[in-house]
């Protein structure tokens, strides 16, 4: 069914055709409570390293763009970076201001952030902070989605912060794009 796009800078513009691709992806391996969920539908493509170009993750629709987003955006990659960076097969982590170009890139948006619920508060139980992510790794070259991934963190210690939390999220997310790479392998 194509969908309508009446105008654009003014102008009627055709219909966009909607292209359904068959999922090439293998079963994700089971993971435990509290680690990103998704799919690496390319495994092969990624076993052999590579430079990885890390995004900052941007606020999604129900989430309000801020200084502090910005901060965890980081954090995440920090986490995605330490994660990847250090177990094969290894990647060249790359920031925006490289020269070199990248073989892939990761990109994400912030779907969830918020503190616990008011009811929490007033039973007198520890204040806590729940932040989500969905994202995809992406061929630099070709535009072709990789890897999926999604994952939510809530705080489990006391002195938790949203700022602790995107480190956690990163680190899940490489421990989760490390972990199928390498079962791809096997």
């Amino acid at each position: 069914m194509p969908s309508w796009r009446p105008f654009q800078n003014d102008k009627a513009v055709a219909p966009v055709e909607e292209v359904v691709v068959a999922s090439v992806a293998e079963e994700p391996i089971p993971l435990k409570p509290g680690q990103a969920e998704g799919r690496v539908i390319r495994p092969g493509r990624l076993a052999e390293g590579g430079r990885i170009l890390l995004v900052p993750f941007r606020a999604g629709e129900s989430v309000v763009a801020s200084e502090e987003l910005d901060k965890i955006a980081y954090r995440v990659m920090q986490g995605i970076s330490n994660s990847l960076g250090e177990n094969p097969p290894y990647f060249d982590i790359m920031i925006n201001d490289e020269t070199e170009l990248p073989d892939y890139y990761i990109t994400g948006y912030f779907v969830e952030k918020r503190q616990s619920p008011g009811f929490i508060k007033a039973l007198r139980l520890r204040q806590g902070f729940i932040l989500g992510v969905e994202g995809k790794l992406v061929d630099a070259n070709t535009q072709e989605v990789l890897a999926t991934f999604n994952d939510e963190v809530v705080s489990s210690r006391p002195g938790e912060d949203f700022i602790h939390l995107g480190f956690q999220l990163g680190h899940n997310i490489g421990e989760f794009l490390h972990r199928n790479i390498n079962a791809s392998s096997e």
